[in-house]
């Protein structure tokens, strides 16, 4: 026997920008802190080439991956405010 659940095209909807703004927050961390530990090597590994170059390299990630994430969070969140017409918030973590 199949359980089914019926639910509308803007309820999955709702569901899934709900998932994608509780991650907006979790990935905002991540990148930014990608970018910044590739600071710290850029700063500390001043003399050895290929650290300096990592780094380098972790900020240029860190950098796309910020832009990736705040462009994602705009899209969602214009999406939600033309599907739904709730008011375009600031992601923020759950504390309980």
């Amino acid at each position: 026997m199949l359980i089914r659940m019926e639910r509308t095209f803007a309820q999955l909807l709702g569901e899934i920008f709900q998932i994608l703004e509780s991650l907006v927050p979790l990935l905002s961390l991540l990148v930014v802190a990608l970018f910044f530990w590739g600071l710290v090597k850029v700063l500390t590994h001043t003399g050895d080439e290929a650290k300096l170059k990592e780094g380098k390299r972790l900020m240029l990630w860190g950098l796309i991956g910020i832009i990736v994430v705040f462009s994602l969070w705009s899209i969602v969140g214009l999406l939600t405010t033309d599907i739904f017409g709730d008011a375009f918030y600031l992601p923020q973590l759950r504390t309980s």
